[in-house]
Formats: C-alpha cells, structure tokens, sequence
C-alpha cells in the first residue's frame, strides 16, 4: 500500500514502474483506484494531513465528513506492506507539525491492530524549498527516527526510509513542497530500495484473501454488483450510474444542465483566443438544518466593501447558518472581488435559496448578497440564479468536488466566464443576452465590445465532435476530462471574466482539491493545465440552435440522459 498525500499521489507513476521493473511481484493495494494502470490501487490523499488520516481532525474541506479513514483502508485492503510517508501538510493550513510524531505513532499502532504482521516503511518528510521551512522539516524528523526506533524496541515491524536525503533540493518542483521528475525518482529509487531490503529480510509474503460476494454467471443477480473485491481484481461497474444526489447533481435530467449535446447542433465559430489567465470561479454550495440559529439575509453594502458597517437593504429571507460559517469580504489592495455565487438548499430538502456575491464576516453575525428570486426548485429546470450577469443558476453546471480528480466522466455541462469587453456581443436589438439568459450586465451597452451577435450571456459553447483530445494536444488528465465534457454536454456563458481571463465556474474547495491532487494549481498564466484550458476555450463553438425547444441542438444525444434523483 502507498499511503500519503499529494506527493505519493505524484509519486505513483515513477515508483510502479521502477518496481515493476525490477522484477519484484507486487500486488498494489487501496481503497482509491486512481493510479497508474494496470494496478490503480492506492491510499494518496492529496491535501491530508497526517492528523486527518488518523482521525485527530476533519477530513479536509473538498471531502465529505464521513468519508473512511485509515481503520476502514487497511481492514478492506489487508496490505502485508506500507510505504508511508505524511506530516508535510501538518506544516500548512491550520496543521501542527509538532504533533505529528503522535499521529504516526497512532497510525503505526491502528495499522498493527489490524495485523501485526504488516510491515510499515516510515519515511521521513522530503526538504522544503526554504531554509527556515528545512530547519524544522529536519527537527521533526530526527523525531521520526526516534519514533520508528522505539517502535522496533517494542517489536514492532516498522523500518525508517531516509527521504530527507534521498530527495535533492533540485528535486523540487516551482512550489518548494512537491517534486519534479528529478525528484519523483529518487524517491521510487528510495522506495524500490526500501522494498527489497523488507522483503529479502522476511521472505515471499503470501497474499491475504477478502471474502467476496461474486455472482456467478447464472445468477439472477447482476454481474457488476460485487460487494468487495481481493486487491488484484478490480469490481467491475455500469457504464452509467442508475441514481444520482440532488445536491451533488442537481435538477431534472431535462435541464439545460444535464441534456447531452444533440446530433442536430449546428456549430458557428466563436472565435475565443487565448488569454492571459486560467482560473476558477468559486461557488458556496450549503445544505442548512433546521437547527441552527437562523440570520437575516441584507444586500452588500458595496461591491468592494459587501459586510456593511450598518443594515442595508433586507433581502427578505433569513437562512438557518452556522455561527462559525465565515466568508471573507472582498479587498482592494490586493484587489479581490470575487463572484461568491451561493445556493442553499432549505431544511425542507426542496428550496434553492441563491445569492450572491455571499459573504459573512462576523462570526454570528448577517449574511450579505443580493437574493435571485424566485427561489428554486431543486427538482426542477435549474435555469435561474445568483449569475446575476445572466440571470443563470449558481448551482448547475458547476464542477463540483472530486469531479476533475476521479476516474469518473463529468456528466453535465459547464459554466464559462469571458471577457466581456474583448468577446460578448450587445446592440439595442440584441441586448448582450440569449435563452437561457434573462439579462446582461447592467454595464454591457458601454462595455461590451465583441464583434459576434451569437456570443453573448447565455451563449451554449460546445468542442465540434471532429475535434479530438490528440487534435489539441492535450497533456493532463483534467484538461482531457474538461474536454470530453465540453464536447459532450458544452458549457454556458454566465458571467464577464471582467479582464484577460478564461474562468470556469467550480465549487468551492476543488481547487484545493486539484492541488493537492496533480501538484500544480488550477489558476495561473503558464504550465500544462494553462495550455490545456487555452486550447479548449479555443476549440469551443457556439451551438446556434439552442433554444427551449431543442436544448443542446436537439437529437440524438452525444450521452445518457441523467439517471433519477434518489433523495
């Protein structure tokens, strides 16, 4: 088993194939089955700290509280070996790197608990790309040694790996904390060392067999339901899901959002170019109990200073909130207003209340954004929300958690922002928008300067299917997801980048999500994910033919329509 974080998450495709290479018969184990094929079992949770895989905190803000933690991932997975290495994060948001020798410990101790036979290879934290951050990097782990030797004394099987060392301070990628290729092999080196060295001092180590439930090929029951599986065999899934969460993929299957791309759409250029900035607008998605104190709802009190030093205007509603829920306000210096487009999904399982741009800067205290109303049903079409450049929803078409980090495909289309001044067409005639927009900005007769009367707010965008993933060059593994999603489902225009920016709309925590995951941001002017969302923006063209009666340019559809709502 390879348990860590985001650096054993990069690690995976040097170390497997350093391994496989070496001619040792391994068996990858884990819980998560996003490696590299043809073996994709691992424990990498990109962004975890070592005090989050014990359970001595919450799991991070992108992953679900009750998400399984180390317990659940050894006694499902019964690997005979570890190679672990955490506690970088502990360094960063909110962790203390002081603690994590205890939560080692812990995690060797709930490891043994499971089988005291399993042999655990503790490494050591790799440098930082800063001496300040090197000095107590190298503290804690001379605390490490100290821990793996105590637990030796104890008789437990436990090893220490010395990455520190292994891995150059040239072996760092641009950040300082990840690593490069250079790195990357050094460290599957270090590891592939560590592995013989356990392996020829304990001998063949047998595989442990899981129970499973299989039906046989004469069984009523399907063949891909398969209750759990021994660590070389894969279950096998449906193509297709057959429910779906309302809050993780919202409205009806014959929403704007979840109708597929037709055969009948009829592509014109849009003629986007590249621009100097890829980004992520983040979006604040809550499901509220009827249990927490309940806060009134005022308009900003400006568009750079939104919690106002006095009640403004009542939006008319009050939302039960959690006192410690805190969104920060906009500043000027460094400039940063963004949308904070907001849905909240009523106690009564059914109302979207939308607003935006959602801020709360006092613990307690009133929540501030304008309302979009009517409020939503979350069963319903989805069309309208808290975009207030266009009128559209700020819950459908989000990328949502997980979504860009999974083997699974996004299942729905997207929400783009663009530069308004640079792209989004307005005359009297037509007014800077189309269905399913109701509005423009209110500024577009004086700032919108495109050239293309089909290009406005509410413009579906779609990848034409000639175009492939090799066509455009596309390197990373979300760009290439991001690209079947525009193509099968496209992505609608919902807001003005308001500069020389390509944004797509996401929820919050999935850029920290993607971080943690591939080790390179989502937003920024330069690297592989930057060329990929250039080159997709650059792809896309507008389907003219949408309209209310044949969304997506209607016939045969490029996907499967949403499954049923289960909830």
């Amino acid at each position: 088993m390879s348990l860590g974080d985001s650096i054993c998450r990069g690690n995976m495709s040097f170390l497997r194939p350093v391994v496989a290479k070496s001619g040792l018969n391994i068996d990858w184990v884990g819980t998560k089955k996003n490696g590299p094929s043809p073996d994709p079992e691992n424990e990498c949770h990109g962004g975890w700290k070592a005090a989050e895989v014990i359970g001595a905190m919450p799991p991070p803000s992108w992953v679900s509280r009750d998400v399984p933690i180390l317990s659940h991932w050894v006694s499902s997975t019964k690997p005979n070996i570890v190679l672990m290495m955490l506690g970088t994060n502990d360094f960063f948001n909110g962790g203390n790197p002081k603690k994590v020798p205890e939560h080692l410990e812990n995690i060797i101790d709930t490891i043994h608990k499971n089988n005291s036979n399993t042999h655990i290879a503790v490494a050591s934290i790799t440098p930082f790309g800063w001496s300040s951050g090197n000095k107590k990097v190298s503290s804690l782990n001379v605390q490490i040694s100290g821990l793996v030797k105590k637990k030796q004394a104890e008789g437990k099987k436990v090893h220490f790996v010395d990455m520190f060392s292994a891995v150059p301070l040239s072996g760092l990628s641009a950040d300082g904390v990840h690593l490069n290729d250079k790195g990357n092999r050094a460290m599957a080196n270090t590891w592939l060392t560590a592995l013989k060295k356990i392996i020829k001092e304990n001998g063949k180590f047998t595989q442990t067999t899981i129970p499973t439930k299989i039906a046989s090929p004469s069984s009523k029951q399907n063949s891909a339901q398969v209750s759990q599986a021994t660590p070389n065999q894969t279950p096998t899934r449906k193509k297709n899901p057959t429910t779906r969460d309302k809050l993780i993929w919202p409205f009806a299957s014959t929403s704007i959002w979840n109708l597929p791309i037709g055969s009948g759409a009829r592509y014109i250029p849009a003629n986007i170019g590249k621009a100097g900035y890829a980004g992520a607008d983040q979006e604040y998605f809550y499901k509220l109990k009827s249990g927490d104190p309940l806060r009134p709802v005022y308009a900003p009190g400006s568009w750079t200073k939104r919690c106002a030093d006095k009640k403004t205007k009542s939006m008319g509603i009050s939302l039960p909130i959690p006192d410690d829920l805190i969104i920060p306000d906009a500043t000027i210096k460094p400039r940063n207003t963004p949308n904070n487009v907001s849905a909240f999904l009523m106690p009564d399982g059914k109302t979207l209340v939308q607003i935006a741009p959602l801020t709360r800067c006092q613990r307690g205290g009133a929540i501030y954004g304008w309302r979009y109303s009517p409020d939503s049903d979350i069963y319903g079409d989805g069309i309208g929300g808290a975009h207030f450049g266009s009128g559209l929803s700020s819950i459908g078409g989000s990328i949502r958690k997980g979504e860009l980090t999974n083997n699974e495909p996004i299942r729905h289309a997207l929400k783009v922002l663009i530069f308004s001044e640079k792209y989004l067409y307005y005359s009297k005639s037509l007014p800077g928008y189309r269905w399913p927009a109701d509005r423009a900005d209110n500024y577009a007769a004086q700032r919108y300067r495109g050239k293309n009367p089909a290009l406005v707010q509410g413009s579906l965008l779609a990848i034409p299917p000639k175009v492939t993933e090799s066509s455009l060059k596309l390197k990373t593994p979300a760009g290439k997801k991001l690209f079947h999603a525009l193509q099968d489902y496209g992505a609608y225009i919902v807001d003005d980048a308001a500069w020389d920016a390509h944004y797509f709309a996401v929820e919050k925590g999935v850029s920290e999500e993607f971080h943690a995951t591939y080790g390179y941001k989502f937003s920024g002017r330069s690297g592989k994910f930057y060329d990929d969302v250039m080159s997709l923006f650059q792809a896309m063209h507008i389907v003219d033919n949408n309209t209310p009666n044949s969304i997506g340019g209607g016939g045969k559809r490029r996907a499967a329509l949403a499954p049923p709502i289960r909830n």
